[in-house]
């Protein structure tokens, strides 16, 4: 076919899709793909080049404060962060390389960035003096080369985030009881917290690395105005580590230590044993009737059901004369699935009554032994956690396991469970299980005030306690927890004089009444975080759901904007799509329109880098982004969304209100330790954050009137239905569409005056964002893609302006070698350099005549090659994209 035929086929298709008509055939092609390597110095000038919108140096203005109406201000001026993350080695560059870094972030639109993980790598790893005994002892030549790296990103207009507490060990060396070497760095860390002597060691590593001088600025790191935010302990709580019971089985150093400061918080509540004993309200009930079908030889299970998902496979039966037991539920668990759940033992058809005692007791073994959870939860959506899980021991030997309870709400479609059976294959049997309403709930005689020997009230395990016991508990966990972060943010801000923003930890994971002392709010999320089936972070067995959000009614990014406190400003400091998602790409752009639509102030991707090899040319892990062609290009294009305010916010605010008891009252009946709390508990529909501004609105200290409290209703989607069965979000400024309305086929659309863009499955359509259209060029796939075509200079796409125009699908490493059909995991067979990109063939329209547009592709550092011609239509102009193949372009209308 000639040039001259080929073009007037893709003008005439075009055209069609213009006037709504889909080419027939569809998409037959199979996707182009090319190496497009992004540099990792790259810091050519020309229309990729962002670097203008950072104030130079960093600091310039004093420090970054909030105003009063819960945003941040460089100045007097509001200032808006869009960030990545740097963690381990990648932390600490080479001052070689420094700047070069730091000029390719400024490039891309990047003014912050946040220092983490930091805090347990042994340099050049981290911060810590190799070899040390001691968690905190920084390293000389460490603080160099970060001094040094923060005076560069300064000099580009880069602020910094330091993070105080992200991976440290806390060590036995450290002058601490032995028992902390075995745990959990994440418990570590909880337990740090409320203990003594490891709050003095936070404060000293706080002392040691903010009140460090930079040589290469003359400046303390507190005293830096470059330096914007600290972070006290990231993604932890007190609460939330009690929701995963992990305090059930501490250590007698630190349960002891947690006791004592429980009983002092009872006799601070409480006059005396018999005050605190009428206010706990024990229960005795004589028991009911029986709840649990009965195991009967030849009359099969009844309500018991062996649940098997994702392939996983076994049988369940009833056994007559098994070891000494004359009849007994046997479960064989022959193969497992993807994850512990996808084998569970359940009965469902219980009706459970909130805050009345049940006892259910039961005989197990197992063979080989393992350990199962026992719980009552919903047998509907949500499936929602009645009665906290208990984790129990079966051995080979028969043993008898009682469990009282009380519930946390009413339920008449409740079901019991026995998880975790798809952990291990094997065979589990149980015995004369019962479960009846009745038992008795009671502090025992010995557990006195007087004496200080009230016990840490467990989460799970076989002790009952009357629900005021558990509600109080909870009050004296989050009063410990308000108070360490009160105590660090004081000591950040007064002793070591930092002025700029101080941030606890995220909302997600600490109560919002708490965090709202903050500076600042902040979150946290990834859609579809890599999930390991059998051990945490194994290199080579995990997965990572290769889905794109647009066919979900605003993903992440809703739960996201359901957490946001009002009058603070909201960060959210870590976020990705992580690889490989073939739609990774759409990261950036959707959070920085949900961003930029809710009126946020901070946005980081996680990650830009864990390690030192910047020239890597191809990305090799879940997070990093600093060589991931489509994300970087596409976080090129979401800077401009976000820090220039290319899409306004949304007119209408959507509350709920909260106080203390509110709060109290949720998180006993939730007990949910990640996203501990939102909107959505306050009754606000969960699709909300795509059509209006939400925010939780933090009230006085008396209890509030039940319901929902909020200025502005919900109301019915766009398209009619109820919030939570819609399948079209039109956002209340008209700029932001969720559109789902063909099944899996979703599409969100950015339609505002300065940029126009469409993301999803749009690849066999056209899209018309008022004077702009996006269509295929003659139905060429990929059928997914993303279209962003955003202003750098002008007001409008008819005016005279400059834009830049960024166009992506999938991005993969030369021979990766993915594990299944579903692409959903490439173990550790990432490939190797270069990276490859999808190429998007596709036509544009935009409204101005041939003689006033001209077009170039964009090479690797963001410079023109040829340019495009352009070709007149309907008084406008087509653009056909794809040849020679890119990622990006610069439109100029004159």
């Amino acid at each position: 076919m000639t040039h001259a035929l080929r073009t007037a086929l893709a003008v005439a298709v075009a055209l069609t899709f213009v006037m709504g008509v889909e080419v027939p055939g569809g998409l037959a092609a199979e996707p182009t793909w090319v190496p497009f390597v992004l540099p990792w110095d790259d810091a050519a000038p020309g229309p990729t080049d962002l670097s203008g919108l950072n104030h130079v140096p960093a600091g310039r203005f004093g420090p970054i404060t909030a105003t009063p109406e819960g945003h941040f201000q460089a100045g007097g001026q509001r200032i808006r962060f869009m960030g990545v993350n740097l963690c381990f080695a990648g932390t600490l560059p080479e001052k070689d390389a420094a700047d070069k870094i730091a000029a390719r972030m400024a490039k891309f639109g990047v003014n912050a960035v946040r220092f983490h993980h930091m805090d347990a790598g042994f340099f050049p790893g981290g911060l810590i003096r190799p070899r040390s005994q001691r968690s905190g002892d920084l390293d000389g030549e460490a603080l160099d080369r970060l001094g040094f790296f923060i005076s560069r990103l300064k000099a580009r207009g880069i602020y910094a985030n330091i993070n105080l507490l992200v991976s440290r060990r806390f060590r036995s060396g450290d002058g601490l009881p032995r028992e902390i070497d075995a745990l959990d760095t994440k418990l570590r860390h909880a337990i740090a917290i409320y203990h003594p002597a490891m709050i003095d060691l936070q404060k000293q590593y706080a002392r040691d690395l903010l009140g460090w001088r930079n040589p290469h600025t003359g400046l303390t790191l507190a005293a830096d105005p470059a330096v914007a935010f600290v972070e006290i302990n990231n993604e932890n709580g007190l609460l939330q580590k009690y929701f995963e019971g992990d305090f059930d089985d501490l250590p007698a150093p630190f349960a002891e230590e947690l006791a004592r400061q429980w009983n002092a918080w009872l006799k601070r509540a409480y006059a005396d044993t018999p005050a605190m004993r009428r206010a706990w309200r024990a229960l005795s009930e004589p028991p009911g009737g029986e709840m649990l079908s009965p195991l009967v030889p030849g009359q099969g299970l009844g309500a018991w059901n062996l649940e098997r998902h994702a392939g996983s496979a076994g049988e369940l039966r009833i056994e007559e004369n098994v070891a000494g037991q004359p009849v007994a539920l046997r479960a064989d668990v022959r193969r497992l699935g993807r994850e512990s759940w996808h084998v569970q033992l359940t009965h469902p058809g219980l009706k459970i009554i909130a805050g009345k005692p049940y006892t259910l007791v039961f005989r197990g073994r197992a063979d080989p032994p393992r350990s199962v959870t026992v719980a009552v939860q919903q047998d509907h959506d949500p499936w929602s956690t009645l009665v906290p899980d208990r984790r129990v021991q079966l051995t080979r030997e028969w043993r008898e396991h009682r469990f009282t309870f009380t519930a946390t709400a009413d339920d008449d479609r409740a079901r019991l469970r026995f998880g975790e059976l798809g952990r291990d294959t094997g065979t589990l049997w149980l015995a004369a299980p019962s479960l009846r309403s009745g038992g008795q709930i009671s502090p025992a005689p010995a557990e006195t005030l007087e004496r200080a020997s009230v016990p840490i009230i467990a989460r799970s395990g076989g002790r009952a306690w009357p629900e005021p016991a558990r509600r109080d508990f909870l009050r004296f966990l989050r009063d410990a927890e308000a108070d360490y972060w009160r105590t660090l943010r004081r000591f950040v801000k007064q002793d070591l004089g930092f002025r700029g923003i101080v941030m606890g930890t995220i909302v997600a994971c600490s109560p919002p009444t708490v965090q709202a002392e903050f500076d600042a709010v902040d979150g946290h999320a990834y859609w579809q975080h890599p999930h390991f089936p059998r051990r945490p972070w194994d290199p080579e067995d995990w997965i990572v759901r290769n889905v794109s959000m647009v066919n979900e009614a605003g993903g992440v990014l809703a739960n996201l904007s359901m957490q946001r406190v009002a009058g603070k400003p909201y960060t959210v400091t870590e976020y990705n799509h992580p690889s490989p998602n073939s739609f990774g790409s759409e990261g950036p752009l959707l959070l920085a329109a949900q961003a930029a639509f809710q009126d946020w102030d901070g946005i980081f991707l996680f990650a830009y880098s864990h390690n030192a090899r910047w020239d890597a040319g191809h990305f090799d892990s879940f997070f990093d982004i600093g060589q991931h062609p489509t994300k970087m290009a596409n976080f090129a294009a979401a800077a401009l969304i976000f820090r220039t305010g290319q899409v306004s916010p949304g007119r209408e605010l959507v509350t709920g209100d909260l106080t203390v008891d509110r709060e109290l009252d949720i998180l006993a009946r939730t007990q949910r330790a990640w996203n501990m709390l939102g909107l959505a508990d306050l009754g606000v529909a969960p699709t909300t954050p795509l059509l209006h501004r939400t925010a939780i609105r933090i009230t006085g200290p008396s209890r509030d009137r039940k319901g929902v409290e909020s200025n502005q209703p919900s109301g019915p989607a766009p398209d009619g239905r109820g919030p939570e069965r819609a399948s079209r979000f039109v956002s209340d400024t008209g700029e932001i569409e969720w559109d789902r309305r063909q099944r899996d086929r979703g599409v969100v659309t950015i339609n505002a005056p300065r940029v126009k863009a469409a993301i999803g499955f749009f690849g066999d359509r056209a899209v018309s964002l008022g004077p702009v259209t996006f269509a295929p060029a003659d139905g060429a796939p990929p059928l997914w893609r993303t279209l962003c075509l955003s202003l750098i200079e002008g007001e409008s796409f008819s005016a005279p302006g400059r834009a830049l125009l960024v166009a992506t699908g999938d991005a993969e490493n030369t021979g990766m070698v993915w594990k299944d059909a579903e692409r959903s995991s490439v173990g550790r067979q990432w490939g190797q350099a270069p990276s490859r990109v999808e190429v998007i063939p596709a036509v544009i329209r935009l409204p101005v005549p041939p003689n006033r547009l001209e077009a170039w592709p964009l090479d690797e550092r963001g410079r023109r090659t040829d340019a495009l011609p352009a070709r007149p239509a309907d008084g406008g102009s087509l653009i056909t994209l794809g040849q020679p193949p890119t990622l990006w372009y610069e439109i100029v209308t004159r």
